[in-house]
């Protein structure tokens, strides 16, 4: 692996981070205070022929504990030759415009292939909090029976929650005063 990416590609301990909560349509914020990194876990998906595509795998090992304060954040890497169909968290398809839309070919649509981010050097990254954990599917686009691989590179975060972040910290984080990134807890891309 000789391309890892770098260590700019995770935000720095002491960040703020917002996501969007659509049950309670408003902001919550994050806030990353401490970052271990690299994580690195290769899967080594089975034998596959060309054409075939495997039913999902749900990766439930990289989620979060619930005992401890952290998330994660795992950038994808994709193995020449293959689709690999990310849903995030594992019950929902990531990618894709919109669910009603049935003229678009998913395989265009819902999928990192090698050149949108290769397994030597990925770029398509997720968040995975508790509970949340992704899943995949890879299809072998090639012309030969392969065995297909995946990897996750990531970093560990230990966090404070929304409701631990004091309310005068919180007033600036609203205001701008305080800056924080703005992520999605479905997918980055």
């Amino acid at each position: 692996m000789p391309l890892l990416p770098p260590t700019h590609a995770f935000p720095e301990s002491d960040t703020y981070i917002k996501y969007w909560d659509a049950a309670l349509r408003a902001y919550h914020y994050m806030h990353l205070v401490e970052r271990d990194l690299p994580l690195i876990y290769p899967s080594r998906i089975s034998s596959q022929a060309p054409g075939t595509k495997t039913a999902l795998i749900i990766y439930d090992e990289l989620g979060p504990s619930e005992a401890k304060h952290h998330i994660y954040k795992f950038l994808i890497g994709v193995y020449p030759e293959s689709l690999v169909y990310v849903w995030r968290p594992y019950n929902n398809k990531s990618l894709m415009f919109d669910e009603r839309i049935v003229d678009i070919n998913q395989d265009l649509t819902a999928v990192l292939d090698y050149s949108s981010s290769p397994y030597d050097a990925p770029t398509k990254s997720i968040w995975v909090q508790k509970d949340q954990f992704p899943g995949i599917e890879v299809r072998n686009i090639g012309r030969m029976t392969t065995v297909q691989k995946v990897l996750f590179f990531g970093a560990k975060y230990r966090v404070e929650f929304d409701d631990e972040i004091s309310a005068d910290t919180k007033n600036k984080l609203q205001s701008g005063e305080v800056p924080s990134q703005p992520i999605s807890f479905g997918s980055d891309w």
